[in-house]
């Protein structure tokens, strides 16, 4: 196998280093950092079912930022390009 060497800010190197872990090399860092993502982005919408409780305020909040932004949304003035 060939390796290969990339050029990263230090602050980035920084963060990576930070999320190492104890005696894991960099390839192995990178390595799951992306089967992580690839999980994640194969994850089935039900996975967030259930992730806030049916009587949180944080979703009555959610909620109501939805509707703001829709009553917003529909009090702006859209100008149109045909006439």
């Amino acid at each position: 196998m060939s390796n290969k060497t990339i050029a990263i800010p230090e602050s980035l190197y920084n963060r990576l280093k930070a999320l190492k872990k104890p005696k894991e090399s960099f390839a192995e860092l990178l390595s799951r950092m992306v089967d992580s993502q690839c999980d994640y982005e194969k994850r089935d919408i039900s996975w967030f079912f259930g992730i806030l409780a049916d009587d949180s305020d944080e979703w009555d909040e959610i909620e109501q930022k939805l509707y703001d932004s829709r009553v917003k949304d529909s009090e702006r003035e859209w100008i149109s390009f045909n006439d």
